[in-house]
């Protein structure tokens, strides 16, 4: 549960001064960042990648429970159009989560919805090259 609050959290967008303006050497014109809400966001997901890698059936439901294809939904909405490399590797995580999730459970895939077939046609009509 903590983790995908986390990833929650992390999608949230604030601006300075609420937010995440600084980070360690990097303003708002800074890539990647350093306590920022985005370096949370990528650690995160690496994270949860490790998790789901693990093959551990009985949490990849639990976290399917929990929100996590929605939670992840959102993470791909927020960075569709980017051209900026860590929140390339970003989606790029992000999919590969989705696809460790919906490989044994066909009710996953449903939970996934029109919208995330759509988000995913964009993805696989785009341009490759940005993710080499």
């Amino acid at each position: 549960t903590r983790l995908i609050l986390l990833l929650e959290w992390a999608c949230t967008e604030f601006h300075y001064p609420e937010g995440d303006f600084g980070g360690h050497g990097n303003s708002f014109f800074g890539e990647g960042g350093y306590q920022t809400r985005r370096a949370q966001l990528r650690y995160t997901i690496r994270v949860l990648l490790a998790v789901v890698r693990t093959g551990n059936e009985n949490v990849v439901q639990d976290l399917c429970d929990q929100g996590l294809i929605d939670a992840l939904l959102v993470v791909l909405k927020k960075y569709q159009d980017t051209d900026v490399s860590i929140e390339l590797g970003i989606l790029s995580n992000t999919l590969l989560i989705l696809s460790v999730v919906f490989e044994t459970d066909s009710h996953r895939k449903a939970l996934f919805g029109d919208d995330g077939v759509t988000l995913l046609l964009k993805f696989l009509s785009g341009d490759s090259d940005k993710f080499s």
